[in-house]
């Protein structure tokens, strides 16, 4: 308990130094009226026992548990090794819940009384960027200090999907196949609710969603602020992260069926040839803001194209370019990144994961063994975050794999 209180006030120390006593009474509110939120906060099994005291609680099939092979990579299984390897699927459910509010940017859920919905915000706190002088007035709201009357949003059934995190990757395992259980439960309802997407929305939000088979006037973007709703729709959401720093309390709940929903749908709206799922596709990150480069890039791309594999920037392409490029490809490599959540589109693809030695994460891996993906991985030297590949190594590992198939 000593440790942790100089631990505390070497941080605070800090960040008054850096940035002020104004700045640091400011955040030490918010964080305080953070905690009274979160404590006064509606759980998931709260949530579903207000919905079915409504006769609005409608569960789904439950899906079989799922076991994660261990890697045949010493190095990654050594660092790998510590993680869950079985999981067992929460039964998937939809909640409509009566005269709530919706509150910034993410469009958070509050219950009638003004209460946190914790399905609505998977992260540790709310978006609150962008939020400006109004940010304390969120934190009074969610904390229950400050009730004001918020106008009514037109559409009487409300669906809120907005991702507050940049990653691709959890747009596509945490938010897409939340449609899944919209449409299911729109079908008991005999009817569609109105989609809330993000204000300005990133192009792979669209255009997944039209890929999808969602036009424009089926979805609206969010204005922020807040908005008191007729019927708020929750589905369950999966969160999908690893805490690196406590293994053990990971928030990481996978889904076969997720992953196998947003593949079928994705590919039975687009043509591609099936007679190309040999090919050997490369997904480059020299273009990525995080990292990652492949500081010899020029080589390796060299080794792929003398085995006729194809180099893909994947931030110049659409998302339904993304979708055929993996449906038709038989082997993928690329480093580790979002883009390689694609790997999903494609038919039992080999799969050659790129890792620097200062990033050795599992999403991939568990991701390749629950599609029926055989996993190659490489570990690489690293400068930094990015990767130095060995090339003699790096040509010896694909020709093997491709004298395979």
């Amino acid at each position: 308990m000593i440790d942790q209180t100089a631990s505390l006030v070497s941080r605070v120390r800090a960040y008054y130094a850096e940035n002020g006593f104004q700045s640091l009474v400011t955040r030490g509110t918010e964080k305080a009226l953070w905690e009274l939120a979160r404590r006064r906060s509606v759980s998931r099994s709260e949530m579903k026992k207000i919905a079915a005291e409504n006769d609005a609680l409608w569960h789904f099939d439950q899906e079989e548990p799922i076991s994660i092979a261990p890697v045949a990579h010493d190095v990654l299984e050594a660092s790998f090794e510590p993680y869950l390897r079985q999981y067992t699927p929460a039964q998937p459910f939809v909640c409509e819940l009566s005269d709530c509010f919706i509150i910034g940017p993410d469009a958070v859920g509050l219950t009638p009384d003004g209460r946190l919905i914790e399905e609505t915000y998977p992260k540790n706190s709310p978006n609150i960027a962008g939020l400006g002088s109004t940010k304390s007035d969120f934190y009074k709201r969610a904390a229950g200090l400050r009730k004001k009357p918020a106008p009514l949003y037109p559409e009487p059934v409300v669906f809120p999907l907005i991702s507050g995190d940049p990653s691709y990757y959890h747009w596509v395992v945490e938010y897409l196949p939340k449609l899944r259980l919209v449409e299911q439960y729109a079908t008991e309802v005999a009817g569609d609710p109105t989609i809330v997407i993000e204000s300005n929305p990133r192009k792979y939000i669209t255009e997944s969603l039209s890929v999808a088979g969602y036009s424009p006037d089926q979805y609206r973007e969010w204005c922020g602020g807040e908005r008191h709703v007729k019927r708020l729709v929750v589905p369950i959401h999966r969160v999908h992260r690893f805490n690196y720093q406590n293994i053990p309390a990971s928030n990481y709940n996978p889904s076969r069926e997720d992953l196998f929903w947003v593949r079928e749908r994705m590919r039975s709206n687009i043509e591609f040839d099936t007679s190309e799922s040999s090919k050997i596709a490369y997904i480059s990150r020299q273009r990525a803001e995080r990292g990652r480069k492949v500081l010899n890039y020029a080589s390796v791309r060299d080794i792929v194209e003398a085995f006729g594999g194809e180099t893909y920037v994947l931030e110049e392409m659409s998302f339904e370019e993304q979708v055929r490029v993996f449906a038709e490809s038989g082997m993928i490599i690329g480093p580790h990144g979002a883009g390689l959540v694609n790997m999903i589109f494609a038919d039992s693809p080999v799969v050659v994961e790129l890792f620097p030695r200062t990033v050795l994460k599992p999403f991939f891996c568990f991701i390749a063994d629950m599609i029926g993906a055989e996993y190659a991985p490489l570990v690489t030297e690293s400068e930094g975050n990015n990767l130095v590949v060995d090339e003699e190594t790096f040509r010896k590992h694909i020709r093997a794999l491709h004298n395979q198939r």
